[in-house]
């Protein structure tokens, strides 16, 4: 919805002041009558209506232009209380195993999850999905966030062997869990989508459970 205002209304008052000056403030000079100069005059009358009616909307438009006339437009919040998702993302090396999609058996395991993480982020609506990917080391590849299009487009990019050959995934959700921890939603997610088993973090599993009992 758009609404036309001015930042400074009260400068409009000067069209009514330049209008009373002009009734009001006309110059008074002695003058000579000249009876046979009006012939001559009728052709400059035209031009001078002409001025007078330029000179006015000069003055209008400059009044109008200092006081400074905006358009505000008023936007609603269409982002519905949601949930906050993290999305943990396995790029090992035992991710390259082809033949895990039936209709397409020469695609590999990264390839299927990262078009199964693709499709979830683009259903998100209300929600903030955060991307965690992880192999020797887990790194935040996107914080949480409602820009659906831009994380469809991170997924997009990510590659196997980016972050090492094996798999971390205690070090994925102790990174995942430190980020919600900071969330304010009603509800947070964790969505691991791996083949494989924890075999090089630096927290161990009685860590991660012990972690996961206190929050």
């Amino acid at each position: 919805m758009s609404q036309f205002s001015f930042e400074y209304p009260w400068v409009l008052g000067l069209i009514v002041l330049f209008i009373v000056c002009a009734v009001f403030c006309k110059a008074k000079a002695k003058s000579l009558y000249f009876p046979h100069l009006n012939a001559l005059m009728l052709g400059k009358r035209h031009q001078n209506y002409l001025l007078l009616i330029l000179k006015w909307l000069g003055i209008m438009l400059a009044i109008v232009a200092l006081a400074s006339p905006v358009i505000t437009k008023e936007y609603t919040n269409s982002k519905k209380e949601g949930r906050d998702i993290v999305l943990i993302v396995d790029t090992s090396d035992s991710m390259r195993e082809r033949g895990f999609d039936p209709s397409n058996r020469q695609k590999n395991k990264f390839e299927v999850v990262k078009e199964v993480a693709a499709s979830f982020v683009k259903k998100r609506q209300n929600d903030r999905v955060a991307l965690i990917t992880f192999a020797d080391i887990a790194f935040v590849a996107s914080p949480l966030t409602f820009e659906t299009e831009f994380l469809q487009q991170i997924i997009g990019m990510q590659r196997l062997g980016i972050a090492g050959k094996r798999t971390a995934i205690n070090d994925a959700l102790v990174q995942s869990y430190s980020m919600l921890e900071k969330s304010k939603a009603k509800s947070k997610i964790i969505i691991l989508l791996t083949d494989g088993v924890d075999n090089v973090s630096q927290v161990t599993t009685e860590e991660l459970t012990s972690l996961v009992e206190k929050s």
